[in-house]
């Protein structure tokens, strides 16, 4: 549920409204009628905040680096299950080599989290995920299974050696 508040709930000051939202009581809340999961929230406004508009996008995640299948070029894709408010994106099974990588959200640079203190990574490591971060090392070739949790406490990632 959002609740318009940004304008005080006058809602004729609103600019546009996502599609995945529908107007749930006839004045300031909104309800998402989308597909459940995690959304990425962009808010632009204009006229000294007069005005706004409200962007969603929903995340999706993969890994990205010379240690995956896809190298830099291409993102490998996650899976995403929802449970009681718990987001958990997972890449089972995956082939890594030596070398780094990133967690990367929605195919794009500009929003990229990855976990930028871990210097290697041999057998089950787990982190933090920071915007920004550095690249994440891994010196043991292997078959893993990689795994994001998300809560309203922030993102952590798994990795485990199979």
């Amino acid at each position: 549920v959002w609740t318009n508040q940004l304008n005080n709930g006058n809602t004729s000051l609103v600019s546009a409204i996502p599609a995945d939202f529908a107007n749930a009581d006839g004045n300031d809340t909104w309800v998402l009628t989308g597909p459940n999961g995690l959304y990425y929230a962009t808010i632009l406004t204009a006229d000294e905040g007069a005005t706004w508009a409200l962007t969603l996008d929903r995340v999706s995640w993969g890994v990205i680096g010379n240690a995956t299948p896809g190298g830099w070029d291409a993102d490998t894709d996650m899976t995403v299950a929802e449970d009681m408010g718990t987001i958990t994106y997972t890449l089972t099974g995956a082939t890594m080599t030596v070398g780094d990588f990133k967690f990367r959200m929605n195919d794009d640079w500009p929003r990229q989290l990855a976990y930028g203190d871990l210097t290697a990574i041999t057998g089950t490591s787990a982190g933090l995920l920071s915007d920004n971060g550095g690249n994440i090392a891994l010196s043991t070739a292997g078959t893993y299974d990689l795994i994001i949790t998300t809560t309203d406490n922030g993102a952590t990632y798994s990795l485990e050696f199979n």
